[in-house]
């Protein structure tokens, strides 16, 4: 074979070299285009396929309908029976580490530290701990016994009653006939009482509860009449430690009293 038979052999070979990668090249192409129709008939999400659900998302959800935090449940499953054995629960001790705890519970009026296991009376052990109950096994029946979270109320010693004799408001007797004054009230020509008025600030008003407007019907049981002198109230009080000052306020009768420093 000559040369030039050489050279037309290497060109045929080029050629089917060049002519095998354009039909897989179009294979390629061919295979892409038929990806990306499927993409776009049957979409999978928005890039790519989905991610998988959180931790969380993949647990259980219906541990969630099962637990209730007001209201708990036997290892059964099967609703608490509260124990109405005559024991009282003080404290516990939950151990994560080796699963058994103890408690403290009181037997007859006594304190005593029970560990799981351990026999509290007769047929009565001590079953399991949790924070805030314990459950002991009955004969073989399983009862809870919770802590009392209960606050007891504290004891309110009643206050002192204040002494009859000893009125709280102490006033001189000189101060009252210099800031109290008043005008006779009179009712078809017979006199009704004393309209009591402030003179001055009428600080000694509100000291002793009086108010503008009251009527004096009597002091320390001396009826106010014609003969009374808007100014002598003081004179009416006396001699006496105590000033009772009976008043007409509006519809209703009121006693105002205080003490007299004389």
């Amino acid at each position: 074979m000559g040369f030039t038979d050489r050279q037309w052999l290497q060109r045929v070979n080029a050629r089917s070299l060049v002519a095998a990668a354009q039909v897989l090249l179009a294979l390629v192409l061919a295979f892409a285009a038929a990806r990306l129709v499927w993409a776009l008939l049957v979409p999978i999400g928005p890039v790519g396929a989905p991610p998988p659900p959180p931790l969380a998302a993949r647990s259980d959800a219906g541990v969630l309908g099962r637990f209730d935090p007001f209201f708990q449940m036997l290892d059964g499953g099967g609703p608490t029976v509260v124990s109405d054995l005559a024991i009282d629960l003080y404290g516990t001790r939950v151990d994560n580490v080796s699963g058994r705890g103890s408690a403290i519970i009181g037997v007859d009026g006594t304190q005593r530290s029970f560990l799981v296991g351990e026999e509290i009376m007769p047929g009565v052990t001590l079953h399991s701990v949790a924070f805030d109950s314990v459950t002991v096994s009955r004969g073989g029946a399983l009862e809870q016994l919770f802590l009392d979270q209960s606050v007891p109320a504290r004891p309110v010693s009643p206050a002192a009653p204040p002494d009859a004799d000893t009125p709280a408001v102490q006033i001189p007797l000189e101060r009252v006939g210099r800031e109290i004054t008043g005008e006779l009230v009179r009712s078809g020509g017979e006199v009704q009482g004393l309209a009591l008025k402030p003179i001055g600030s009428g600080g000694l008003f509100n000291e002793i509860g009086l108010k503008a407007g009251d009527v004096l019907l009597s002091a320390n049981g001396v009826r106010i009449d014609s003969e009374t002198s808007p100014g002598s109230i003081a004179n009416l009080i006396g001699d006496s430690d105590v000033a009772v000052l009976e008043i007409r306020r509006g519809a209703e009768v009121q006693t105002v009293t205080f003490g007299i420093v004389q």
